[in-house]
C-alpha cells in the first residue's frame, strides 16, 4: 500500500507594492484555497504539521520558492493576515508565535517569534488568535481541555513585546453534550482605547490592553 500523502493546511497570502487587506484567514486543510487575482503577486503558504515543515508556492504557477523546516504549524487557531507580505500563526512545538515575511520573489523567513509562556507545561494548543485592525497587537488564547483557568498573550508587534494575563472562565451546559463543561476562549482585539475581549463559559469580558502590556498577570 503506498504513503498516504502528508495532508497540507493552505492559506494565501497576497504580496505587493501596496500593504495587503487586513483579513485573517484559517483555511481547513481539505478546503480548496481561493486564488484572488489581482495586479500584485500572490503566494500560496501551506503546512505540514507532522512533518513539522511550512511551505510557500506560487500561487499561480504551483511553483515552491521556499521550505521551513521545524515549524508545527498550529491548525487548530490557524494564520492571521498582518499586511506587507506577513502572517501570523503559532508553532506549537516550542511554543511560540511566529511571524512570516514573505519577499518579492517568494523567498521566506521568520521576521519575529514570541515565546508563549509554558512554564508549568499545561501548553496543549492556541485556541484563537486576533489582530487590532492597526494590526500591531496579537492575541494568542489558550485552549486547556477542561479547565476554567485559561491564559491570552498580548503581543505589541511595533515594541516587540509580550505579556500575558490569566483568563477566568466558568463551566456551561454544553449545546453539544448536554453536560457541564468549558467551552473555548475567543479572543478579539477591538475600540479604543484598545480592550482584549474575551468570550468563554457563556460571558464577554473586555480587558485594558494597556494594563497587560504593563504586566498585570492576573484577572483584570
Amino acid at each position: 500500500m503506498s504513503a498516504r500523502p502528508p495532508r497540507l493546511l493552505p492559506a494565501l497570502v497576497i504580496a505587493g507594492l501596496v500593504p495587503l487587506v487586513a483579513t485573517a484567514i484559517a483555511v481547513p486543510a481539505s478546503a480548496a484555497p481561493t486564488v484572488t487575482r489581482t495586479a500584485h503577486h500572490s503566494w500560496l503558504v501551506t503546512a505540514d504539521p507532522t512533518a513539522k515543515r511550512v511551505y510557500v508556492n506560487d500561487a499561480v504557477t504551483g511553483r515552491r520558492t521556499a521550505t521551513l523546516s521545524g515549524i508545527e504549524f498550529g491548525t487548530h487557531a490557524g494564520s492571521v493576515q498582518l499586511g506587507h507580505g506577513q502572517i501570523a500563526f503559532m508553532d506549537e512545538s516550542k511554543p511560540q508565535l511566529d511571524v512570516l515575511a514573505i519577499g518579492p520573489r517568494g523567498t521566506a523567513r521568520i521576521a519575529q517569534h514570541y515565546a508563549i509562556p509554558n512554564g508549568d507545561g499545561r501548553w496543549e494548543r492556541a485556541g484563537w488568535l486576533s489582530t487590532d485592525t492597526a494590526r500591531r497587537h496579537l492575541a494568542v488564547g489558550s485552549d486547556f481541555d477542561g479547565s476554567e483557568r485559561q491564559r491570552v498573550t498580548v503581543i505589541d508587534l511595533r515594541r516587540k513585546t509580550e505579556h500575558t494575563a490569566r483568563i477566568d472562565t466558568s463551566a456551561v451546559q454544553l449545546a453539544t453534550t448536554g453536560k457541564r463543561g468549558t467551552e473555548e476562549v475567543e479572543t478579539f482585539l477591538v475600540g479604543s482605547p484598545l480592550r482584549l475581549v474575551v468570550t468563554a463559559g457563556g460571558r464577554l469580558d473586555a480587558y485594558s490592553v494597556s494594563a497587560i502590556m504593563r504586566g498585570a498577570t492576573h484577572q483584570i
